[in-house]
């Protein structure tokens, strides 16, 4: 994973500018607006993008935010929608479904688009089931009807967890015995680095949990930890 990730529960506020001054890092001598994507693909149906633009287009930073156009598989073999996911220099993945987005994306060329921009150095921000599905997979259905959920798999061993402490774990750990959960509480945000190592972004710590500890280990802003 060459580029950066931020991975949140809830809100990127208030470390949008954060996340801005990553993308500028990322893209030394950058001239021209950055280019931000956004990918509802999790969402029953896209909304407009006016949160988003508040979030991100009122920071001082040319920023140029539009919708991928990817709601349905379909959509994912179009060429514009290829086309600006492999020149986006920041995507932003809302929440949602994760199996929406993975069954939408999996395989097809805007998913090959969107891994090669990341591997180029464009930032990813996702937010709950946008955060979830860059992790190795999830267990989904009721208590009686638990099925193992493969995802896109770009944080090896690790299953990322928004919502921290709102749901038991325990299932999650035995489906992935050799995972490490990474536990983003509601209200705190995580930077994946290149080099896979993660950090809280502000005062709220991140929690990693590995199959059999007593205890999670805290990740704070002062910490780097390297993912598994």
């Amino acid at each position: 994973m060459a580029g950066s990730a931020f991975l949140y529960s809830t809100s990127p506020s208030p470390h949008e500018l954060v996340i801005l001054q990553q993308v500028q890092r990322s893209h030394p001598g950058h001239r021209r607006p950055i280019s931000a994507v956004v990918l509802q693909t999790p969402l029953d149906e896209p909304g407009d993008l006016h949160g988003l633009e508040q979030h991100f287009c009122t920071k001082g930073i040319d920023v140029r935010l539009v919708d991928s156009g990817l709601h349905t598989r379909e959509d994912a073999y179009r060429s514009a929608v290829v086309q600006r996911l492999a020149e986006a220099d920041l995507v932003l993945i809302t929440g949602g479904s994760p199996l929406r987005i993975h069954e939408a994306t999996v395989g097809t060329p805007a998913l090959a688009a969107l891994r090669a921009a990341h591997d180029e150095g464009a930032v990813i921000a996702g937010c709950s089931a946008g955060a979830l599905v860059l992790g190795v997979g999830m267990i989904n259905g009721s208590r009686d009807a638990r099925k193992v959920q493969s995802l896109w798999g770009w944080l090896p061993s690790t299953l990322v967890a928004p919502h921290f402490g709102n749901y038991d774990l325990d299932p999650w750990l035995n489906a992935f015995p050799t995972c490490t959960v990474l536990g983003i509480p509601d209200g705190a945000m995580a930077l994946v680095s290149q080099l896979l190592e993660v950090e809280a972004v502000g005062p709220e710590p991140l929690k990693l949990v590995r199959r059999g500890d007593t205890s999670p280990l805290t990740v704070t802003a002062n910490d780097r930890i390297r993912l598994p």
